[in-house]
């Protein structure tokens, strides 16, 4: 037997069985020895994917696609291992490929799938149909289209489709997307009133009576599990007393109303310099486009969270103020669900992380907010591990972080601490999310999220202190 054949079926033998290193290491030989054989390539790609070495996976695609470009399947795993880092853009244009090259329903699956992470709903639709057309048997497609009639709002055709799914054979993974889809979509329902009924002022009270009827749910135990280590982290960082955990006292602050705009221009629009943020806050309510909206959603939402003081302890109420601030920063943004969970399974972040599946949700948020926070001491501490535990279970389907941080400045506040404002190199996309990150693959590693925090209150004190400045030299 020559060594290429040898190795592709020693491969082919360890990742039936689920052993995908030894698969890859089998698969890797086989390339070696005839690079030019794009079986190997494809296969070495395949058990890459599946094992999530994800741009190792793009790479052997890369290499299986310059072989035989006009192979469907080539193309396909390309845009799998593109669509699984979280560029749906060239995901897309490798499925066009495959797609011209052969049209079949996985394609058009996939396709659909690309076109629904650039929230392209509408043509999104038309894939899952056309897919579901070609092969009526393809349940992956069906559940597909149930699911993103859920995303675009059509409701009444989304639960035909769902309540037809749930009476027919699926397997389990579908199945539980399907009912998980039907629960949040109950929910949705059973709240709706409510919701719209706190947005009318700021009365909680028949919110938190529809949250206490609600069914008893389901605890995620993979994302209470990983916050469980962040917990121990910042209790094993209190009993060291290390300096990061000290707090940072409230210098003297703006007016209420000025730090309220301040707080929601440092969220969306960046605005950096003293100069820019007295200019911007004094615009907030005239200037127009998208940004300004979101801007003024999240004015509304440090507002109403303010009038509120933040979080409580008591699980049913902390979540109706959750849902109504949430509604409050995105009542310009339908597509956002103001004030409603999810509805469909998450794929935000690495797939080696998931957030909460859409039916455990609201145990996995009570969970946190009632054994998880009060676990941790008061301030930057608590106000950490609040960003990172909304961000984990990922209640809404937008607008979490923002959120959170309204949030966690009630409470620094409460404790006497400077509240944080981040800039762009602090925020999401910049330290702040790296920070998260580093959380999660150093098994709950806090400090790195607690220094950007730290970072941001020492910001948010130049920026106040530039404004009180600004403000007696013009008074």
């Amino acid at each position: 037997m020559n060594g290429w054949l040898k190795a592709m079926r020693k491969g082919s033998k360890d990742f039936e069985n689920g052993r995908w290193e030894d698969a890859i290491k089998a698969f890797e030989r086989a390339v070696q020895v005839r690079p030019g054989r794009v079986e190997g390539w494809v296969n070495l790609a395949s058990v890459l994917l599946q094992a999530h070495r994800l741009p190792d996976a793009e790479r052997a695609w890369r290499e299986a696609v310059k072989r035989r470009p006009d192979l469907s399947m080539t193309w396909l795993g390309l845009g799998r291992a593109l669509g699984h880092q979280h560029r749906p853009n060239e995901a897309e244009s490798a499925f066009r490929k495959a797609l011209a090259i052969e049209r079949t329903a996985e394609i058009l699956n996939d396709l659909g799938v690309a076109l629904r992470d650039q929230q392209r709903q509408d043509e999104a639709l038309e894939c899952f149909q056309q897919a579901c057309t070609l092969d009526p048997s393809n349940k992956l497609a069906a559940v597909n289209l149930a699911t993103t009639l859920l995303l675009a709002r059509r409701f009444p055709e989304a639960r035909e489709r769902i309540d037809a799914l749930r009476s027919s054979r699926l397997p389990p993974e579908l199945q539980d997307e399907v009912e998980a889809s039907h629960l949040a979509m109950q929910d949705r329902e059973r709240l709706l009133k409510p919701v719209n009924e706190a947005l009318r002022g700021n009365d909680i009270e028949p919110l938190v009576a529809g949250l206490a009827r609600r069914p008893v749910q389901l605890l995620d135990p993979v994302v209470t599990t990983r916050l469980d280590r962040c917990v121990r982290s910042l209790q094993e960082m209190a009993s060291r007393e290390e300096q990061v955990l000290g707090p940072i006292p409230a210098s003297a602050s703006l007016s209420t109303g000025d730090r309220q705009r301040l707080e929601a221009l440092l969220m969306i629009p960046v605005v950096e310099e003293v100069e820019a943020c007295a200019q911007a806050m004094t615009a907030i309510d005239s200037i127009e486009g998208p940004e300004w909206d979101e801007t003024r959603g999240m004015l509304a939402a440090v507002v109403t969270a303010d009038a509120l003081g933040g979080l409580t302890g008591q699980a049913v109420r902390d979540e109706a103020m959750l849902r109504l601030c949430h509604a409050r920063a995105c009542q310009a943004f339908p597509d956002m669900l103001p004030g409603h969970f999810k509805l469909v399974r998450n794929k935000a972040g690495d797939p080696r992380f998931p957030k909460a599946q859409p039916h455990r949700v609201a145990e996995t948020l009570h969970h946190f907010l009632e054994r998880q926070l009060p676990a941790v001491p008061a301030g930057a501490p608590r106000a950490a591990l609040l960003f990172m535990g909304l961000s984990d279970i990922h209640p809404f389907a937008d607008g979490n972080g923002r959120v959170a941080l309204a949030l966690l400045n009630r409470e620094m506040e409460r404790s006497g601490e400077q509240i944080a404002l981040l800039d762009r190199a602090l925020g999401v996309t910049g330290r702040l999310g790296e920070a998260l990150r580093a959380a999660r693959y150093s098994d709950g590693d806090m400090r790195p999220l607690l220094e950007v925090f730290r970072e941001g209150q020492s910001f948010a004190a130049h920026l106040m202190s530039g404004l009180r400045q600004r403000a007696s030299v013009s008074g």
